[in-house]
């Protein structure tokens, strides 16, 4: 069709010159030439040889085309409806075009390989791109798509390597294949409610591409179609999806975490292969396949999930997810293919049942650490036999994860617990069972089964230090262990030397707890041959939390008897919360999680609530462990780095401190230092000195406090790269909730701050005699929660003089509003940091 429409264009021109009169001539020399059977506009080329004209559809020195809504044609006005095929094909200084609102459709390979050309919009009277319309275009930097293309065709941007970002209207239904391929620099893609499908290699090959949001409307994501997305680190994929493709994120370095919907019942060959920042995937239970070398090369995964749906782990399926320690199979698998945990090298548990009947080569290659636990009498080429536990059925449950376990045993528990006995009373009944004393039970059973999954893994557990330095300042003793690391125990001066004397004689006795599905060293007590004992206390220790678990409890319901005139009635109780919310306020569950990576970042955190001789702080423990969050989750700092203290003695915070120092003196200098603390401060009555009080601390006695001029100059001292702290704590004797902390004392004490040494900064919650409020409404220091608010609003980019003065503003306002009382922060930093503190950021 294109060389009979040049042929009679051709041929028009040589009859006569006039007949296109009424085109649009640029530079003397090309014209918009119109087919009226089609109305569509074609770029020429006209030359003059040797008294002869010829045509050709080049047009390669066109620099800017101003395309008319309507063209004449023998006295006849037509308007322009379509851009043709190959119109402005290899049109290489075209730099700029005008589409008039008259067009509907442009046609395929219309501005193929028009290299110039740096901007493009497509007006809302546009219905359809055709293939390969703007393939080439390797300036085109910005596209404005109309909102009435309802199909962009087969590769129409394919190789745009300076776009930089694209939003596809709702009027699209499909994104055909290879559409935005290779578009290098694409970093943002905004998809359609309409789209319903996203086609092979769509964003194959975008290697900037940050983030997508794909729409509910989308069923499939089709082969490759975000392979080699580098920089992907987030993709949403909604519960319409039934398919993911094959290879669809294969490449995608970049992405940490994806969730994938119930919807979802395929997941193609290589899915996530190479997706080297994964760290967690659920594959949910509508799954039957997990097809060859899905989750290859997955080199960060640490765990998975793998659901009853699914009854084939296929070829190479986990090859060489090198961090990948457990895997859980569930009975519903009959089939696991050759080489599907090949390279798995930190894996050291993995539970095969019984309805696994066939295991091909070299399943665990590689796996030197492996450790199969099986119930089964299947063979398994290429493990050694030492290596292979059989297991009996009672002793199963023991071996899967903790998170497995415990929430079996507390579903199970919690069932039968809630049923109504025979002979129970409905009334003794209600009582019994409600919301209240269920939470109750579930925290009892989650405690039961922590102690019968650690007594049962107890033969396994060796615990033997050697004894290390002895710091004679703090009066403490450092001790080394090959699995738990460096602990720190307080032994006074005037027993050192027999505690080390004796070291060999000692007797020790290890309580452990759950982190995740680990068990970890909680406390370690040393006795010795005297008869004295000391106590080593891992403060960083968090009890497996199971509350945000989705547990499939059976509804509390049962039959009542008929009413009666004298006994009103009843309505049937139905509880089914599954869930119990974690913290109460917005700054405690939506918590940033980012990018960042602080190695080089340590904190303390002190949360004091539970005092022994004194008031309590409201929400002191929800403070310091919220605030260890953010450090974690949005400002990078790993969980090692993070010592957090809760209700911290004397004894713990010249521990910490001392292990601080240890850190700082190790890293020379490059160490950053925070220091959190939530609780009471005291003032000296006589010197107006400031002291912050442990909760084995008395607040009628400075003697039992740590003042903080020391405090700082620990802190000061230290070779620290800089050191930023939090008080969210006054020193005037006052409460954090009103009234007076000890009542001895009547009025409320303008105590000295304190002088911050070295390279420090701190952030104190309130000044002279004022109280660092609450706010019960966040369940938050008021301090606290707008130091929270700061991190999340800005996901912990904020230089500490924006992060200052937001908390300022916030705080003394607020605190008026909500305690109809002042409480001014401020920051000080030492005079050392002079202004340069200000674009410190934590992060």
């Amino acid at each position: 069709m294109k060389r009979k429409l040049f042929t009679l264009l051709v041929t028009l021109l040589v009859i006569t010159t006039t007949a296109f009169a009424n085109g649009v001539r640029i530079k003397n020399l090309y014209y918009y030439l119109f087919d009226k059977e089609k109305q569509t506009v074609i770029v020429t080329y006209e030359s003059v040889v040797k008294n002869k004209t010829y045509e050709y559809n080049l047009g390669w020195s066109i620099s800017s085309a101003d395309i008319p809504e309507s063209v004449k044609y023998k006295g006849t006005t037509y308007r322009v409806k379509s851009i043709g095929v190959n119109a402005f094909q290899g049109c290489t200084y075209l730099k700029s075009v005008t589409i008039p609102n008259s067009v509907t459709s442009i046609q395929y390979e219309a501005f193929e390989n028009c290299i110039g050309l740096t901007s493009v919009t497509i007006p809302n009277s546009v219905k359809s791109i055709g293939r390969e319309a703007f393939q080439g275009c390797t300036y085109l930097k910005s596209v404005t798509i109309g909102n009435s293309v309802t199909s962009i065709g087969t590769s129409a941007f394919w190789g745009c390597s300076s776009l930089t970002s694209v939003a596809i209207p709702n009027s699209v239904t499909s994104i055909e294949d290879y559409v935005f391929y290779k578009c290098s620099n694409l970093t943002y893609a905004t998809i359609g409610n309409s789209v319903r499908s996203i086609g092979k290699s769509a964003f194959s090959g975008c290697s900037s591409l940050s983030s997508v949001t794909i729409p509910n409307s989308v069923t499939s994501i089709g082969d490759d179609a975000f392979y080699d997305c580098k920089k992907l680190t987030s993709v949403t994929i909604p519960n319409s999806v039934t398919n993911i493709g094959n290879r669809a994120f294969c490449g995608c370095k970049g992405l940490t975490s994806i969730e994938i919907p119930n919807s979802v019942t395929n997941i193609g060959n290589s899915a996530f292969s190479g997706c080297s920042s994964l760290t967690y995937i659920v594959i949910p239970n509508s799954v039957t396949n997990i097809e060859n070398t899905a989750f290859s090369g997955c080199s960060s995964l640490t765990a998975v999930t793998i659901p009853n749906s699914v009854t084939n782990i296929g070829t190479y399926a986990f090859s060489s997810c090198k961090k990948l320690k457990s895997v859980t199979i569930p009975n519903s698998v009959t089939s696991i293919g050759n080489s599907a945990f090949s390279g798995c090298t930190d894996l050291s548990f993995v539970l095969i049942p019984n309805s696994v009947t066939s295991i091909g080569k070299d399943v665990f290659k590689d796996c030197p650490k492996i450790i199969i636990l099986a119930n089964n009498s299947i063979q398994i080429s290429g493990v050694p036999s030492e290596q292979i536990i059989r297991v009996p059925e009672d002793q199963l449950i023991y071996y899967y994860p903790f998170s497995v376990f415990a929430k079996e045993y507390v579903e199970m528990g919690i069932n039968e617990w809630q049923k109504k006995g025979e002979f129970e009373r409905t009334a003794d009944w209600q009582k019994r069972v409600n919301e209240q004393t269920r939470q109750e039970k579930i925290n009892a059973l989650i405690s039961e089964v922590q102690d019968k999954y650690i007594a049962f893994h107890s033969k396994d557990i060796v615990v033997n230090p050697f004894l290390g330095k002895y710091d004679a300042d703090n009066e403490v003793f450092a001790m080394k262990d090959a699995q738990y690391g460096t602990m720190y125990v307080a032994v006074p001066l005037d027993e050192a030397q027999y505690f080390k004397n004796n070291w060999s004689k000692k007797k020790l006795a290890p309580q452990m707890y759950m982190s995740g599905d680990e068990i970890k060293l909680s406390s370690l007590t040393i006795s010795m041959p005297n008869g004295k004992q000391y106590t080593y206390r891992n403060t960083d220790a968090v009890t497996y939390n199971l509350a945000e678990m989705e547990y499939n409890f059976d509804p509390i319901e049962f039959d009542l008897p008929k009413s009666s005139a004298s006994q009103p009635q009843q309505g049937q109780q139905n509880i089914t919360t599954t869930k119990v919310k974690v913290g109460k306020s917005d700054v405690d569950t939506n918590i940033p999680s980012t990018k960042a990576s602080n190695p080089n970042t340590f904190a303390i955190i002190f949360a004091n609530e539970d005092y022994k001789n004194v008031a309590s702080v409201p929400f002191a423990k929800n403070d310091g462990s919220i605030f260890q969050k953010y450090c974690q989750k949005t400002l990078g700092i790993p969980s090692s780095n993070i010592h957090y203290v809760e209700n911290a003695s004397f004894n713990d915070i010249r521990i910490q401190l001392a292990w601080l120092k240890d850190v700082c003196d190790a890293y020379d200098g490059k160490a950053s230092v925070i220091v959190y603390y939530a609780g009471h401060g005291i003032p000296d009555e006589a010197s107006k000195s400031a002291y912050l009080l442990p909760v084995d601390g008395d607040g009628r006695y400075v003697q039992s406090a740590y003042k903080i001029d020391e405090f700082y100059q620990k802190l000061g001292t230290m070779n620290a790269k800089s050191v930023t702290v939090f008080m969210d704590a006054c020193f005037s004797g006052s409460k954090r909730e009103d009234g007076m902390m000890a009542s001895a004392r009547g009025v409320a004490i303008k105590a000295k701050s304190g002088v911050p040494q070295g390279k420090m900064v701190v952030f104190s919650a309130a000044q002279g005699d004022e109280t660092a409020y609450p706010n019960n409404d966040e369940g938050h220091g008021i301090f606290t929660y707008y130091l929270l608010k700061k991190l999340q609003e800005t996901k912990g980019d904020v230089t500490l003089q924006d992060l200052g003065e937001y908390i300022t503003t916030n705080v003394r306002q607020q605190s008026i509003v909500i305690n109809g009382k002042s409480q001014t922060p401020c920051v000080t930093p030492s005079a050392e940091v002079g202004t340069e503190w200000q674009n410190w950021k934590l992060k």
